[in-house]
């Protein structure tokens, strides 16, 4: 999505909670909004007692930081070069986090 729409990662990631006039809600729907989107594996990995609750939100950060770090690197400086490329590396670095 934020491939497609270069934009949106900009207003969620890039622009300062100054520029959104401070408005909490606004900034904590932001915040969510990886976690939002997951919630149906989240809830999945929490019905299948694939882990523990403390280690299962370690995950979810660590996957949401990850997401986020990839997607700055590529669509800013495109590194790596070729999507194909960066999907790659994303799925590599979450497969590695779930083991």
């Amino acid at each position: 999505y934020f491939i497609e729409y270069p934009g949106i990662f900009e207003l969620f990631y890039l622009t300062t909670s100054g520029d959104l006039g401070y408005k909490q809600n606004t900034l904590d729907i932001i915040a969510r909004s990886f976690e939002l989107i997951c919630q149906p594996d989240w809830e999945y990995i929490d019905q299948q007692k694939i882990t523990g609750q403390a280690l299962a939100e370690k995950v979810k950060k660590q996957i949401g930081f990850t997401l986020i770090g990839s997607l700055l690197l590529f669509l800013n400086r495109q590194t790596p070069l070729k999507f194909d490329d960066f999907m790659l590396d994303v799925e590599s670095q979450i497969a590695y986090v779930l083991d």
